[in-house]
């Protein structure tokens, strides 16, 4: 249901879906778990190197790893919502 519009178009609802997926960042291990894909799969998704996204898999004390940024959590996030819809 459509309660208002702002001037760019976007109703409320609208904002309040991205209000949730910004609060409910999904991390790539997770994405991967439930979608199954691979690294390259998620590597295409975020526009970012196969390198980086396994760097974010190596275990927390290794040297090279590198958590995500949130910007790419939140973006997982959004993708998986679209993919369930």
């Amino acid at each position: 249901m459509v309660t208002s519009i702002d001037r760019q178009g976007a109703t409320v609802s609208h904002w309040s879906l991205i209000y949730q997926l910004r609060a409910n960042p999904l991390h790539p291990r997770e994405f991967k778990q439930k979608w199954q894909c691979t690294n390259d799969d998620i590597a295409d998704l975020l526009g970012v190197t196969r390198g980086l996204v396994e760097r974010w898999f190596f275990s927390p004390g290794a040297k090279n790893h590198k958590e995500p940024d949130e910007n790419y959590t939140r973006r997982l996030a959004e993708i998986d919502y679209m993919w369930i819809s």
